[in-house]
């Protein structure tokens, strides 16, 4: 039990002098990675292609919509 102890009381040292490091030098950690795997999309340039020509059809249906005559009388509709 005793040696439980112990070693449990030196990793709380071992954890204190790493949380102390950190605080002094601001907490400045790591985190980025350069690796080229990460620094660049494959698909992006074709995502962003395909994305506008999805917008350009979207408003080419919209604008015939706003233009579309009605198919019905709305003033035979109100008879019936």
């Amino acid at each position: 039990m005793e040696e439980r102890v112990g070693q449990i009381e030196t990793e709380n040292r071992l954890l204190l002098e790493k949380m102390s490091h950190i605080m002094r030098f601001k907490g400045g950690i790591d985190c980025t990675n350069d690796s080229i795997k990460y620094s660049h999309s494959l698909g992006k340039e074709r995502r962003k292609r395909e994305l506008q020509r999805i917008t350009k059809e979207n408003q080419k249906i919209l604008t015939r919509i706003e233009n579309a005559k009605p198919t019905y009388n709305h003033a035979r509709w109100e008879e019936e």
